[in-house]
């Protein structure tokens, strides 16, 4: 009865990492699961080949 299967997190941020079009769909799910209405990507350490 209304069992809901838990996201797999890893799998859904690990694709997106992978696939820049789909991080989106990664934040826009997580928001989903927990109720946000905002939140804030931030990256920490050094220099990338890609900036954020």
């Amino acid at each position: 009865m209304g069992h809901r299967a838990e996201a797999d997190w890893d799998d859904i941020f690990m694709q997106a990492a992978l696939q820049p079009d789909l991080w989106l769909g990664a934040l826009d799910a997580l928001a989903s699961h927990t109720g946000s209405g905002h939140g804030q990507l931030i990256g920490v350490g050094g220099a990338r080949e890609i900036p954020l």
